[in-house]
This record gives C-alpha cells, structure tokens and sequence, in this order.
C-alpha cells in the first residue's frame, strides 16, 4: 500500500455477527462438509477435516500445519512457505474469530488441503483437487459453462458488431462472478439468470472506456476466479479479444492449488477448454478449438503461480510476478476476493478512490467486481447511504457490481 494514506483497520473475524465473521462459520464450513460429501474419504483423512469443521465452528485456536509431520516440503516454493510461516506467526494461539479476514479465508483452504492429503509426500489425495466434482459439474450441468458459452458464442466476431458485442461480452464476465460455489445460496439464485440486471445495479460503469482501451491493447492479462459459468464468459471475452487482432496477445493468470471452493486452477482452464472443443454446438466448438490453437501458437498463454493461493495482499507480490504483470498493457483483475487484496481489504470510506490505492500496481488495471463483501469503492458521496436504504444487503447479495478501468502507473506519474 503507498505511503502517505492514513490506513483504516481491517475487516476481521472478530466482529460478532459481522459478513466476515459468518463467511468462516457457514460458508466456509458448508464448504467443507461438501468435500466430505462429494469425495469418497478413508480415514484419517475424513476425521481430519471433521476436526477442522469443529474448530472453525467452536472458535479454537488455530493449528499450525506445517508443524506437523507427512507433508511434502517440496510441494511449497521456498518464499510460499517463509509468506505462510511469518503472516501465521504472530497470530499462533488465536482463535479463527480473531483474525484478519482475508488471512482467515486463505488459512482455511490451507488448512482444508493439509486435511485432505493434498500435500502429503505418498497418498491416495496428493495433489488430487478436493473441489473436483463440484467443479465438473458445474461445467456440465443446465445452466452451467458450456450452456453459458452457448449463449455467449454468436457474440464472437464475424456474428455481431464489433463494439456492442464487446461490451456485452464485458458484462458476461463481469455478472458471471455471482455464480461463485463458495456462496452457494447465490449461485442458486443467479444460476439461469446471472446476465440479466439493471442498469443501476452496475455502481460503476466503465464500460466503454475500457472496451477501447482493450481494442488497442496488445497483451491482455487477466487475474482469474471462478471456474464453470465465470470462466466460460472470460474464455469467451478473451476469444474475442484474439480473433478480433490476430497480433494480440492474452495471458490468463490460474491458481496454482485449489482455493475459495470454485477458484479456477490451471487444471479447470485446460478441462474448460477441452469441453469448449468438443461441444456439439457448432460455435462453442469453434471459439473451444480456436483458443486451443491459439495456446499452441502462444498467442494464449496459461501461467499459474502459487502467490495467487497465498496470505498476502497484491501490494506484496513477489518481484517475478510484478515484471509479468508488467509487461501487460491492461490486467482485468476479476472477482471479490481479488479486489479486497487489491485494496487491502480495509475499511475504507465507500467515496475512496481506487488510484491513491493501487499505485503499486505495475500495470494498467481493470476491476470486474460483483460485491459479495462489504469493502466498497469509488461511489459519489450519499450513494452508500441510499443505498443502506433501498437494500441493507446490497454490499454483498450479489445484486450490485462494477467495472472500474484505472491506471495507476499514470496516477503514479509514471510512463
């Protein structure tokens, strides 16, 4: 975060009945009590995330993983574990309702691969992807990613006017974040309905500002979230973006461990892909195989890096991600959860600027956000409180979202 910003607290777990609070205690544990469901579990490996249901529910202390025996050192780059063991060190013997709230969600997936085998040396769970079948599914099913590319695909260039289908198919990535499984009551809601809104639901609007800036961009890159419904909408913008300039160039930024129950992994691109390639609709099928050969011609690239899985906000990205992002001409930062670790996941006031906020950043950015969190950003002033007015959920019932385009290496005074 730059220098000279007074810096609000933090949202945490320990405010009683607050978002955060409830976001561990029964999102994040339905979560887990899905895994259980959903995989076919041996012990111990079942009894382990039981433990792990009972200490998020009863606000024990937490556990530190990495002080027990059978995981695999090698399976954590050198500076993922040092960001791990430094942020888990001063909070040892809290409980998970007394936690930074960005920490509590990470530590929780953590500590949910560590009880289903994921980072064990030898075992029937190493490295095996415990959201899986939930993911598989939501590729598949009635409303899922390969109906939402069916909807999308006569978008594509050749089918429609260049600028209109381009903002629509910004508004797709954008409201395909509602469909998120770790907030399963509103994936439920918005599952066949998740493009239609209002157009005073979108709180800011940037939309056409940033559809020219994408047209003259040469490299696009974009911060991932969701796999299923959300990946398919940004599969189907960054296809798009490729046919629309052949010498342009997108590279599409994965978790590299499974995380927040439908975060999109590397693994859940190149199975998006496949599925794309082989839809029996003509056009799906098309865009699925194009972006397949784009990716050999390494005009669509794939990176996953472990920092995207980790503690830490983006103001402390490690050098080597700072210089990819870097050679971006614009990075589309999706979802929440990105957005909170672009800002620090503060308190700050609903009328704060993103630009003072994100001057770290080594590229142009453009955050697409359906607000699912009560951190909010760049409204005009007395817009908040209408807002409590008209809807005391609105900063997190999915309704509202934003498409906010901001250069903060301008804002900087830089090139």
């Amino acid at each position: 975060m730059p220098g000279g910003l007074t810096l609000p607290p933090l949202f945490t777990t320990a405010e009683r009945d607050s978002f955060a609070m409830r976001s561990i205690r029964e999102r994040h544990t339905r979560s887990l009590v899905s895994v259980i469901e959903e995989n076919s579990l041996e012990e111990p490996y079942r009894s382990r995330l039981l433990a792990l249901h009972r200490e998020a529910l009863g606000a024990a202390p937490l556990t530190d993983p990495f002080a027990r025996e059978g995981w695999d050192p090698a399976l954590f780059e050198p500076r993922e574990l040092a960001d791990w063991r430094r942020e888990l060190a001063p909070l040892a013997g809290r409980s998970w309702y007394e936690l930074p709230w960005y920490f509590a969600e990470a530590f929780f997936f953590l500590a949910l691969l560590f009880a289903f085998g994921y980072y064990e040396p030898a075992g029937p769970h190493r490295l095996q992807d415990p959201f899986a079948p939930l993911k598989r599914r939501e590729l598949v099913r009635p409303g899922g990613g390969l109906d939402t590319a069916s909807g999308l695909a006569a978008l594509l260039p050749g089918a429609a006017p260049l600028p209109e289908a381009l903002h629509e198919l910004l508004l797709a990535s954008l409201w395909g974040n509602r469909v998120d499984l770790s907030m399963q009551h509103l994936a439920g809601a918005y599952r066949f309905s998740f493009l239609r809104h209002d157009e005073r639901e979108l709180l800011v609007d940037h939309t056409a500002a940033l559809a020219e800036r994408l047209q003259a961009a040469r490299r696009v890159d974009f911060i991932l979230d969701n796999s299923g419904p959300e990946l398919a909408c940004d599969l189907l913008l960054a296809s798009w973006l490729l046919l629309q300039d052949p010498q342009r160039r997108v590279v599409l930024h994965a978790k590299r461990s499974p995380f927040y129950v439908s975060d999109a992994t590397a693994s859940d691109v190149r199975a998006a892909l496949e599925a794309l390639a082989g839809s029996p609709q003509a056009p799906v099928r098309q865009a699925g195989q194009g972006l397949l050969r784009q990716m050999q011609e390494r005009r669509l690239a794939l990176r996953e890096h472990w920092f995207w899985n980790g503690p830490l906000f983006f103001s402390e990205m490690p050098a080597e991600l700072r210089r990819e992002l870097g050679a971006s001409n614009l990075v589309l930062i999706k979802g929440d959860a990105n957005l909170r670790r672009l800002a620090g996941d503060r308190k700050w006031p609903p009328t704060t600027r993103m630009e003072p906020l994100t001057r770290y950043f080594p590229a142009p950015l453009a955050a697409l956000r359906t607000l699912k969190s009560e951190l909010v950003l760049d409204l005009e002033p007395g817009q908040a409180e209408r807002l409590d007015r008209e809807d005391p959920e609105w900063r997190t019932n999915g309704r509202r979202g934003v498409i906010r385009l901001v250069d903060p290496v301008v804002a900087s005074g830089g090139a």
